[in-house]
């Protein structure tokens, strides 16, 4: 083990990054500790470094930076990532004993190069994360500990961990698993692929394969899997079940009748890219046709938008859906890896589907987790982008002073470069006229003229990527709000005052920060104090912003930031700070920002960012709220203002 802390980790990816020299004071900012802190997690990199053939630079005049070539340098890469020491000790603890038919606290410390003091004070927790997916820690002093339950639900105990473990913890995982079959299980599934038609994704299939590894595992360990009667004459019955024995068998694989009903549910719960035509019938599940439809039916009455006319909609989401269905049902629970992307760039469109899935849980006798929405979420997205029937898409007038061939240029580039931007134009200035004017957004114009009514983005006549980041920030603000404006407008209006939201000690009004990320974690300090969320969520708050930045901000001069719950997430709360002076939010192309709003929910049926929307959906209470110093006015913000 490296023994290198997380931030020191950071520290090394981002000076290989930086073609430049940087300096403490940078650092200091970025992970905001003093420069007497950054100095001395410099002292630990650069040893670590010289041990790896790297030298780290630290000059005076012009900075920090790392030496070396780009051979050592990707050497070092690797072995950061494969490093376990910047794992939740706890969970890598939990890993370990499920990938161990038995073990004891001395094996564990001698395997881990920790004492063993470390693993008894962690077993508790580790108790705790086992029993959250179903299988005990069972300890006996004269034999060791190994893991109890139900031999189903310990080969799917890692991976419902999967929404709360890191990749380097997932990647540890699969390191250790490796050895068990892994080729000939790729090829096994390779052939089930051609066999029968059906692609599945990479994600997938990567999946898939350290599911199978896992089993093969455990069958070398002696732990079988059983099946009831029904269950295991309904597969082999199936079309898929004399496919899978086959396919396995022409690896040197032998699967028993047990194991064979194993890999058919788990190929069932595997995301699929492709299913020919003739075979979707067959192995849809009895619920995927009905949800289907009785959810393109409710978000077509939402969006007015035919969802339900939409034949590679239905299909696709179909398609989706059979194996989701497969995949609730069997209690096995999927990582999305874009669902926080999601949130911030179609939080419309995410909101919109986790209202009407909600609904349709009970009926179905499900539960959909954020990441399973999200991915319904992207295929509503795709067809509601593609669709012209929404009237939510921005609108722009393009005024050019240049000649037909600059005119037609801009105008060209604008729909490549932003296609979900509508254009009207390009018009010479003399044909503008205020009728024009009212029906769109904003105007863009290579020339500056007067313009009460409307916004007024100078480009240039070529269109340079300034002007695009420019013009792709105004867009996604008045997408969400027109979005954000219409969920809103279809959901039952009640009396609302931000004082229901959140305490007046939640409130931080016209203060000064000097960054983006000291505002975060100020505006993030009540929640702190409340026990609301814990220090990791505001780190990942912050990473939010270097991913997602503009996003946020679909509401002028408010940041509405958050991260995924389980970076630490412990109860609802709101908290919110105002600024004297606006920063801009962002390292590069910034956005100006004067208020930051701290959101943190856990639990997927809550209503509070609909609520903080509604409130501020009104310019007046966006005013009030900037400009106020007193708490009281603040907290009386309401819908009906």
């Amino acid at each position: 083990m490296l023994n290198l802390t997380q931030r020191q980790i950071q520290m090394i990816k981002r000076l290989f990054s930086e073609e430049a020299f940087v300096t403490s004071r940078y650092l200091s900012d970025i992970y905001r500790v003093s420069t007497r802190s950054i100095r001395y997690d410099l002292d630990t990199i650069e040893y670590h470094l010289e041990k790896q053939g790297l030298k780290l630079i630290r000059d005076r005049t012009n900075g920090i930076s790392i030496e070396g070539s780009e051979k050592r340098k990707a050497a070092f890469l690797l072995l950061l990532e494969n490093d376990d020491s910047n794992i939740n000790f706890p969970y890598l603890i939990a890993i370990e004993l499920l990938l161990q038919s038995k073990s004891t606290v001395q094996k564990l410390a001698e395997q881990l190069s920790v004492s063993r003091n470390k693993i008894i004070q962690s077993l508790p927790k580790v108790e705790h994360i086992l029993s959250t997916v179903g299988v005990t820690l069972d300890k006996r002093p004269s034999i060791g500990m190994h893991i109890g339950g139900a031999e189903n639900r310990i080969r799917m105990a890692k991976f419902k961990l999967n929404p709360l473990i890191s990749t380097d913890l997932e990647n540890y995982f699969s390191k250790r698993l490796s050895q068990h079959n892994e080729e000939k299980i790729t090829q096994a599934i390779a052939n089930y692929q051609t066999a029968t038609g059906m692609g599945f994704s990479d994600q997938g299939v990567k999946e898939l394969v350290l599911t199978l590894c896992y089993q093969q595992l455990r069958i070398s360990q002696g732990h079988l899997i059983t099946y009831s009667y029904e269950e295991t004459k309904a597969a082999i019955l199936s079309e898929e079940f004399e496919t899978i024995i086959a396919c396995f068998k022409q690896v040197k694989l032998e699967l028993s009748v047990e194991e064979g009903i194993f890999v058919l549910h788990q190929i069932r719960n595997t995301q699929m890219v492709y299913l020919p035509e003739e075979k979707k019938e067959g192995v849809v599940h009895p619920d995927a046709d009905a949800l289907t439809r009785e959810f393109a039916l409710l978000v077509s009455e939402r969006l007015g938008i035919d969802f339900l006319g939409n034949i590679s909609f239905l299909n696709g989401l179909k398609l989706h859906l059979n194996v989701a269905l497969h995949r609730l049902r069997s209690g096995q629970i999927i990582k999305n890896p874009l669902t926080e992307q999601i949130k911030y760039k179609y939080r419309f469109i995410f909101e919109t589907c986790k209202q009407i899935l909600l609904k349709l849980e009970h009926d179905y006798d499900l539960n959909f987790p954020d990441d399973e929405i999200a991915y319904v979420a992207m295929h509503v997205g795709a067809c509601f982008e593609m669709s012209q029937q929404a009237g939510l898409m921005p609108k722009a007038l393009v005024v050019c002073h240049s000649g037909l061939a600059t005119s037609n240029l801009l105008a060209t580039r604008l729909k490549v470069m932003l296609p979900e931007l509508s254009i009207l134009g390009p018009l010479g200035l003399s044909e503008l006229t205020p009728e024009l004017v009212s029906e769109v957004d904003f105007v863009i114009s290579t020339i500056p003229f007067s313009l009460a009514s409307k916004d007024l983005i100078l480009v240039n006549p070529l269109l340079g990527i300034d002007d695009v980041l420019v013009l792709k920030k105004r867009v996604i603000n008045i997408a969400s709000k027109k979005q954000l404006s219409y969920l809103i407008s279809e959901t039952p209006e009640k009396v609302l005052q931000l004082g229901d939201l959140l305490a007046a000690d939640a409130l931080l009004l016209q203060r000064s920060v000097a960054n983006w990320r000291s505002a975060i974690e100020l505006a993030a300090r009540p929640l702190l104090v409340a026990g609301s969320i814990s220090d990791d969520y505001v780190q990942a708050m912050i990473e939010a912003v270097e991913n997602f930045g503009p996003y946020m901000v679909f509401i002028q001069d408010i940041a509405v930031v958050h991260a995924e719950p389980s970076r630490g997430v412990l109860q609802e709360g709101l908290s919110v700070l105002t600024l004297e002076v606006p920063i801009v939010l962002g390292d590069m192309q910034g956005v100006p920002v004067s208020c930051f709003i701290v959101l943190a929910t856990a639990e997927k049926e809550s209503q509070l960012f609909m609520k903080l929307i509604r409130l501020l959906d009104n310019k007046d209470n966006v005013a009030k709220l900037l400009a106020s110093a007193s708490k009281e006015d603040v907290l009386g913000i309401s819908n009906e203002s």
